[in-house]
C-alpha cells in the first residue's frame, strides 16, 4: 500500500484513504497535507476565508454575475433540469423557507407585490378573468369561503358536494325550476349566520337568488311568483326539514353516502 508522510502532523498515512485527490497533473495528484490537517486548517481559518470570499465578490460582483448569467444561457436545459430536480427533492424545505421569509418581511413583500401589480395590472386581470371563466365553480367556492371566513362562519362545501346538490335538482333552479346558470344560494342567509356547507346551499338562478336575498325562506317563497308546493317540498325534503327544524345529521349522512357510492 502506498503511503505518504504529512508535513504538518509528521505521520505516515495511507495515500488513497487519508489524503484528498487533487490534480492528476501535479506531483502524485494528492494533497500535501492529510485530510485531518486540512480540515483543522479550514476550521481555524474559515472566518478569514469567508471574509476574503465576500471581499472578492464585492470587488468583482459584476464580473461574477455576468459569468453566472452566461453559464445559465449556455446551459439552459441543464440548469432547468437541475432546478426541477432540486424543487422536487426539497419542496417542503422551500415552502417552509418561503413562508418564514414572507413572515419576516411582510411590509417588503407587500410593497413588492403592489409594485408588480401596478406594472402588470392589465395582464394580471386578463389572466385572472380567463382563469375564472375556465374554473367558474372553483372560483365561486373560493369567493364564498372567503366571505364566510371573514364572518367566522363555518365553510366546508366542496366542488363534489356542489355537483351532487345540483344533480338532486336536475341541474335546474330549485325555486323556479328553470334551466339557467346556477348560483349557490344560502337557504339560511349568511347575514343570519347561515353556514357555507352542504346542508345550507341550494342551486338557484340569478333572478331567484336576487329575489330571495336575505329573506327567510318560509316567509318569502310562499309569496314568490314562481312558488310551487312541489318544489317547496323537494327543497325541504332534500335538507331534511321537519316542522321547520333541520335534521343535520341525516343531511350529512345522506350526502356523504351518495358521494361515496359515486
Amino acid at each position: 500500500m502506498n503511503t505518504k508522510i504529512c508535513p504538518t502532523c509528521k505521520m505516515e498515512l495511507p495515500l488513497n484513504s487519508e489524503f484528498y485527490y487533487r490534480d492528476k497533473h501535479k506531483s502524485n495528484g494528492f494533497s500535501s497535507q492529510c485530510k485531518k490537517c486540512v480540515l483543522e486548517y479550514h476550521q481555524k481559518t474559515k472566518d478569514k476565508i469567508s471574509l476574503r470570499a465576500k471581499q472578492y465578490y464585492i470587488e468583482n460582483k459584476e464580473k461574477i454575475n455576468n459569468h453566472g448569467k452566461q453559464y445559465r444561457i449556455n446551459n439552459s436545459e441543464k440548469e432547468k433540469a437541475r432546478r426541477i430536480k432540486y424543487c422536487e427533492n426539497n419542496r417542503e424545505l422551500r415552502n417552509a423557507r418561503n413562508r418564514l421569509y414572507v413572515e419576516l418581511n411582510k411590509e417588503k413583500e407587500r410593497t413588492r407585490h403592489h409594485l408588480y401589480y401596478e406594472k402588470n395590472r392589465l395582464l394580471i386581470n386578463a389572466k385572472n378573468n380567463q382563469w375564472g371563466r375556465e374554473n367558474r365553480i372553483i372560483k365561486t367556492i373560493s369567493t364564498q369561503r372567503y366571505r364566510a371566513k371573514s364572518k367566522s362562519i363555518l365553510c366546508t362545501l366542496t366542488k363534489e358536494q356542489w355537483e351532487y346538490i345540483k344533480l338532486q335538482f336536475d341541474n335546474k333552479c330549485a325555486y323556479c325550476g328553470k334551466e339557467a346558470i346556477l348560483t349557490q344560494d344560502h337557504f339560511i342567509p349568511q347575514e343570519n349566520d347561515g353556514e357555507y356547507t352542504h346542508n345550507n346551499i341550494i342551486p338557484s338562478c340569478k333572478s331567484c337568488n336576487s329575489s330571495k336575498h336575505q329573506k327567510n325562506f318560509f316567509e318569502w317563497y310562499p309569496k314568490y311568483k314562481y312558488y310551487s308546493k312541489t318544489r317547496e317540498n323537494k327543497i325541504l325534503k332534500f335538507l331534511d326539514y321537519k316542522n321547520g327544524v333541520q335534521q343535520l345529521e341525516l343531511v350529512e349522512t345522506k350526502i356523504y353516502s351518495q358521494l361515496g357510492n359515486n
